[in-house]
C-alpha cells in the first residue's frame, strides 16, 4: 500500500533505491520486489554490473559498498539465479540495498574483452566491447590501449593466467 501511495503522489519510480526508501520495506520485501518488479519497461538495462561475473575490482568500485558486501558477492559469484538473491547475501539490509542495488544485474548482453597476444618477441594488447544480439556476438568497438603494456591498468598479473596457442609454428 505504501508503494502505491508513494507512486500515486510522487509519480513513477525510476530506481529500486526509490522503492526501497518507502517506509515499511524490509529486506524480504526487497528480495521479492527485485525478483518480480521493474522500474522501467526496457528489456535490457544499460550500464549495470553483472554480479555473477564482475571482477573484484569492479565490485569494489561501487560507492558505499562495504568489505563484507564485496566478499559476500564474491563468495556467491556465478550462483545468483534471481536478482533478489542479492538480498540473501550477508551484510545486505534494506538500507544497504537501497544504496547500491541500482548498480547491479545478474545477466548481461554486453562484454568487455581484453587480450594480450604474442608472436615471437612482439606483444600486442587489444580490447573490444562485444554485444550479443539474438545469440550472435557483434563487435561494437575495438581499440588498442595507448599504453605499451596496459596489464597494470587492467589489474592483470604480469604473468598470464590463461594461455592458448592459436597456431603452432611450422618447421
Amino acid at each position: 500500500q505504501a508503494i502505491i501511495q508513494r507512486r500515486n503522489t510522487q509519480g513513477q519510480f525510476t530506481s529500486f533505491s526509490q522503492v526501497f526508501a518507502v517506509n515499511g520495506i524490509n529486506v524480504q520485501d526487497a528480495e521479492t520486489l527485485m525478483n518480480v518488479a521493474t522500474v522501467n519497461a526496457e528489456n535490457f538495462l544499460q550500464g549495470k554490473i553483472n554480479i555473477n561475473t564482475a571482477p573484484e575490482a569492479v565490485i569494489r568500485s561501487i560507492p558505499e559498498i562495504s568489505e563484507d558486501q564485496v566478499q559476500g558477492i564474491l563468495s556467491r559469484q556465478g550462483t545468483f539465479e534471481q536478482f533478489g538473491d542479492l538480498a540473501q547475501v550477508p551484510g545486505f539490509s534494506t538500507n544497504a540495498l537501497n544504496q547500491i542495488v541500482d548498480y547491479f544485474t545478474i545477466s548481461c548482453q554486453t562484454f568487455l574483452i581484453r587480450l594480450e597476444g604474442r608472436k615471437g618477441e612482439v606483444t600486442s594488447y587489444m580490447e573490444a566491447i562485444v554485444a550479443v544480439t539474438d545469440g550472435q556476438p557483434k563487435i561494437i568497438k575495438m581499440n588498442r590501449p595507448l599504453q605499451r603494456n596496459p596489464l597494470t591498468l587492467w589489474g592483470w598479473d604480469t604473468e598470464s593466467t590463461t594461455e592458448q596457442t592459436l597456431m603452432e609454428p611450422t618447421n
